[in-house]
């Protein structure tokens, strides 16, 4: 199907190499890197995950409303 620019759109996929592992970042380097207080607070929250230990779960809620229901 064409784009609404009237090419073909690129698609790449990744055959049969391994998708890269996100999961797990070295939290260390990253806050070693923070300087911004905002961006510290956001590594704060994502180090007390990673201690919790457990499987990561993403979630994402792109209806309306609040958190009833769910």
């Amino acid at each position: 199907m064409d784009s609404p620019t009237g090419r073909t759109p690129v698609i790449e996929t990744p055959g049969d190499r391994a998708l890269p592992d996100f999961g797990r970042p070295d939290l260390a380097a990253l806050r070693a890197k923070v300087a911004h207080p905002v961006l510290a607070d956001v590594v704060d929250a994502l180090e007390h995950r990673a201690a919790r230990g457990g499987t990561p779960v993403a979630y994402y809620d792109d209806g309306p409303g609040g958190p009833e229901g769910r």
